[in-house]
């Protein structure tokens, strides 16, 4: 199930919701549990680090945003079925930070001249994904589910529901999935840049 209504969700996110909405009975019904999902968003991701070292970029952009898409199923699944723990939501929130450090590690080491370009727009919807995101765990008032997350309150202070809802209607146009396609538009840009898809 979703944290926020769709008319509070990121638009990337939006979209993705509808292939995890799909999915998600399916990957109930076969038993994979949300760490199982977020072992493959993380298998997705080293496949897609590999790709970009081999500077297939156009394939590497598309496996990091199946990744992505794979992320969003695994909390979905968790919400949905009543599958929600301490360690699913740190085992989650680390690999999300582990994947995006590694892929824009791996993007420095390939161009960091072509990296620095876009580091001043990566910290700025970076920054405005963070309010993004504590607001949404503020609305969704499950703080206490996502000790994790909890960290991203002190972005935005002490507020309550509806400020947060009101915040969310500026910020969800900069959540995790424009952060997301943001990187594999960058993965894009270095393929157009090598001329190596």
């Amino acid at each position: 199930m979703r944290k926020i209504h769709e008319n509070l969700e990121n638009p990337f996110d939006n979209a993705i919701y509808i292939i995890v909405e799909y999915l998600a009975p399916y990957a109930h019904k076969f038993g994979f549990t949300p760490n199982m999902i977020t072992t493959i968003s993380n298998i997705f991701a080293i496949i897609a680090i590999y790709y970009l070292i081999k500077h297939y970029f156009v394939v590497s952009g598309i496996l990091y945003l199946i990744s992505y898409m794979f992320d969003c199923l695994d909390g979905y699944v968790a919400r949905k079925y009543n599958m929600v723990t301490i360690f699913g939501d740190y085992y989650d929130h680390i690999s999300d930070a582990v994947k995006f450090i590694a892929y824009l590690g791996t993007l420095y080491l390939i161009n960091s001249k072509l990296l620095l370009l876009f580091l001043p727009i990566l910290i700025y919807i970076g920054l405005l994904t963070y309010m993004q995101i504590a607001s949404q765990e503020l609305y969704y008032g499950k703080q206490s589910h996502s000790p994790s997350l909890s960290i991203l309150n002190k972005f935005v202070g002490k507020i309550n529901k509806e400020t947060a809802e009101e915040n969310l209607k500026y910020y969800r146009y900069f959540g995790c999935g424009t952060f997301n396609f943001l990187v594999a538009i960058i993965s894009i840009v270095y393929g157009c840049f090598y001329r190596n898809y």
